[in-house]
């Protein structure tokens, strides 16, 4: 199993937001779930927490995701 950083998209029409989630993919690179919670970035020091950070920058390059797919497709 992997995992990556990846920005989903939530709510409905009315009412939108975006939150940097972490996604995790089966051997053959399908999403097979993301945590419920929202990213936050907490280091032990300075470094860990730029290195986080570089990490996301790279991984949010990807398209972003909606929620509502993500919630039919996964089982």
């Amino acid at each position: 199993m992997t995992w990556n950083y990846r920005i989903i998209k939530h709510g409905t029409k009315k009412h939108t937001y975006f939150a940097i989630h972490e996604v995790f993919y089966d051997d053959k690179g399908k999403i097979t779930n993301w945590a419920e919670r929202p990213i936050d970035i907490i280091g032990e020091s300075e470094i860990d927490i730029k290195r986080i950070l570089k990490q996301m920058t790279l991984d949010i390059e990807t398209p972003i995701l909606n929620e509502i797919d993500l919630l039919k497709t996964i089982k």
